[in-house]
């Protein structure tokens, strides 16, 4: 819609001479025009308000997954952290029993009862299973770093001069655990990194039904109704406005016939 309101002022010239009959007329006009074809139909009106919906459900669902990938992380973290504490010790008793070994079949030698062959084999296996004690411990330091980094801010000095202990039960899964098709149907249903996929389709969808309209020769009718006046001064022209004789309506229906149209094309 289009509202104008404003005056006009002709001037006449006779021979080339200014004449002194100069007329004023004042105007408001109110125009409505309605697309039918391109730009046109009540979908295509709605859609930028439901392409703006989309983005908004798809910014919220982002930061959602956001926040998923966070929380995913921190139990990763955790249980590795578990891990490799158990690690540790498991590794720690193995070179206890490797030490051992390695005294028996000592003792064993010095009785003449196995070969010095046997004893580099019982040192060998000492030391490899040190070095993977080693290995899980500096296992066990990484995760425990890693866990710091997720669950405490840079300034919070008590959270990093503290030690995590894992508290949670691990030795038995709990009783209400889902099967796998029931956990795969609820992530189908509910897993945002996946209803944002399904509105990103909605979305494209939308999208290429604006760009087929945007394909259509234009085709549009416009209604306008107003109101002037008509005098040789400009103050007068507006104290006669109510004067209804000089009302006007119209009505045009224009179409415009785009040639070839390339770019629409090209978008859709």
């Amino acid at each position: 819609w289009q509202l104008d309101v404003g005056h006009t002022e002709f001037k006449r010239t006779i021979s080339g001479v200014p004449s002194h009959s100069d007329t004023f007329t004042a105007d408001w006009r109110l125009s409505l025009t309605h697309p039918l074809l391109r730009d046109g139909s009540d979908d295509f009106a709605m859609s930028g308000v439901a392409l703006a919906a989309h983005d908004v459900r798809i910014a919220a669902l982002s930061g959602e997954d956001t926040a998923n990938d966070i929380l995913q992380g921190v139990i990763q973290s955790y249980w590795n952290l578990v891990f490799a504490i158990h690690d540790a010790a498991t590794r720690e008793r193995s070179v206890e029993l490797a030490n051992e070994l390695l005294e028996i079949t000592q003792r064993k030698f010095t009785q003449g009862l196995q070969n010095r062959i046997d004893v580099i084999n019982a040192e060998a296996e000492l030391a490899n299973r040190r070095q993977e004690l080693l290995t899980a411990r500096n296992n066990l330091e990484q995760s425990s770093d890693d866990l710091f980094e997720q669950v405490f801010a840079p300034d919070a000095l008590e959270g990093w001069q503290g030690k995590l202990v894992p508290v949670t039960d691990y030795s038995h899964l709990p009783s209400d655990v889902r099967s796998v098709s029931t956990a795969v149907a609820i992530a189908l249903a509910n897993r945002p990194d996946i209803l944002n996929a399904k509105l990103a389709v909605d979305r494209a969808e939308i999208e290429v039904r604006r760009a087929e309209n945007q394909g259509q020769s234009r085709l549009d009718v416009t209604g306008a109704v107003g109101i002037n006046s008509e005098s040789t001064n400009t103050g007068k022209t507006y104290q006669t406005l109510g004067d209804r004789r000089n009302n006007l309506a119209s009505i045009a229906v224009a179409y415009e016939l785009s040639l070839g149209n390339r770019s629409a094309g090209y978008t859709l």
